[in-house]
């Protein structure tokens, strides 16, 4: 005998996962135009300064498609990045700190990713809304120079950035705010930047593909309309570091987060 069943009789696990599964990722206006346009600005910002395409994909992009959707394709565009840009060698890292935290990034990604897919769109949105906006208003009224900080702070900074990287991406700003207070010398920085990125990354991969969000049918599409974009802005950003100093560049990116992140709490309100 056939038995057929509708997506209100499953459980709300099942549901879930259907859902995610199903997810659309139609030629819309907003795919033809917006998104290109979004991925091209920020692998051009990232290729400049170092980091920050997240910050500028993940909260427009939400605003059209679940965050569901969003990671796993940012995710799989930023690691084709790191590759295509460069991996900063594990000889110029600081693999103390780096031993220090990524345990515990670990445990927060575990965290953040059971987060992701049980917490309702509405709360997720207000989550990064508010994030987007701190981290703005954080670069704007950024000084010079900070004091350092003491090494006890890498545990649960590791903590903290694995939960933001699971649910938005964004890991990479709370790393930043305390290795920049670790570590003077830029090429140390940016090294040990680099392998924080591609060890969580691949860690996220893993979890993706195991809980099915990389497995959306629609996912291979949209990867394969935006790769392209995210490959010019990796050229454009070694073009532009090259004419605009990263402080002015970074000072104007920081006015957009502030009126993006206002964007994603007004749609958040309105959900």
């Amino acid at each position: 005998m056939r038995c057929c069943y509708s997506r209100s009789t499953l459980p709300a696990s099942d549901r879930a996962i259907h859902a995610r599964q199903s997810h659309s990722f139609p030629m819309t206006l907003e795919l033809s135009f917006v998104a290109p346009a979004i991925i091209l600005a920020a692998y051009t910002v990232s290729s400049a300064v170092g980091f920050g395409s997240a910050l500028i994909y993940v909260p427009v992009l939400a605003q059209f498609h679940p965050l569901t959707f969003v990671l796993p394709l940012g995710l799989t565009l930023d690691l084709a990045a790191m590759l295509i840009i460069g991996v900063g060698g594990r000889r110029d890292a600081d693999m103390s700190e780096i031993k220090r935290m990524v345990p515990f990034a670990l445990i927060g990604i575990v965290i953040g990713l059971t987060l992701l897919t049980n917490l309702p769109q509405k709360w997720m949105l207000l989550g990064l809304g508010l994030f987007i906006v701190y981290i703005g208003v954080s670069n704007l009224k950024a000084r010079t120079h900070r004091p350092r900080i003491s090494a006890r702070w890498g545990a649960p900074t590791g903590l903290a950035g694995g939960v933001v990287t699971a649910l938005y991406n964004l890991g990479g700003a709370v790393f930043t705010s305390y290795l920049s207070r670790r570590i003077d010398n830029p090429t140390v920085f940016r090294s040990t930047m680099s392998i924080l990125g591609v060890v969580s990354g691949l860690f996220r991969l893993a979890a993706f593909f195991a809980t099915g969000l990389m497995l959306q049918q629609d996912l291979p599409q949209a990867i394969l309309w935006l790769g392209p974009f995210m490959l010019l802005g990796v050229w454009l950003g070694g073009v532009v570091r090259k004419r605009i100093r990263a402080d002015l560049l970074i000072r104007c990116i920081s006015v957009l987060l502030v009126g993006s992140g206002v964007s994603v709490l007004a749609r958040a309100v309105s959900h």
